[in-house]
């Protein structure tokens, strides 16, 4: 559509076509190519919470990444999903919410797995602030009675043998991975 109205003499429809519909095109396309990635998920629970999470990063102009890599045959939750989406959910709210502070933050996210165990891996820009301040359960900015994410992860990952979370700040680049190894591995 874009060579047909370039081809056109009519410039206020030519500025009307790259201001407002191809920049809401671009989004639309972007935000579909995401959300068919998930289909690979089996679970559809975990497919439907990972929908919201993603659109709710999109809804705020957020930058999107993802890459999911598993095997759809072999996939399991590894723990109970209410507990995976639980944790996974902090995960990626606390990812918003700082990236929202960022003009041009961004969240990758990958899911990988084989058949011995499958990875979440959630990276987000981090502001100064939060790079100097450093991450860590109990630590909040946001005031008194809030920030209790962290710790609710830390008492349900204990319930867990097989599953840890690594988390890394790498310059202004905040990284977390849940690891899960399956039991039947």
């Amino acid at each position: 559509m874009g060579n047909f109205v370039e081809r056109s003499n009519d410039t206020e429809m030519k500025h009307f076509f790259w201001d407002k519909i191809y920049p809401y095109s671009v989004e639309t396309i972007h935000q579909s190519e995401l959300l068919s990635k998930l289909y690979q998920v089996p679970v559809e629970s975990l497919r439907a919470f990972f929908h919201l999470k993603l659109s709710q990063a999109l809804s705020q102009k957020i930058t999107v990444g993802m890459e999911v890599r598993i095997i759809p045959e072999t996939f399991q939750t590894g723990m109970d999903v209410i507990d995976l989406t639980r944790i996974l959910g902090i995960l990626l709210d606390n990812a918003i919410e700082e990236t929202i502070q960022i003009p041009d933050g961004r969240i990758e996210l990958k899911i990988i797995g084989n058949d011995e165990g499958c990875s979440y891996i959630i990276k987000n820009s981090i502001t100064a602030q939060t790079t100097m301040r450093g991450i860590y359960a109990g630590n909040t900015s946001k005031g008194p009675g809030r920030g209790k994410g962290l710790q609710i992860v830390q008492r349900l990952l204990a319930q867990y043998h097989n599953v840890e979370l690594n988390s890394s700040l790498q310059q202004h680049t905040y990284v977390q991975s849940l690891n899960i190894i399956y039991y039947n591995s």
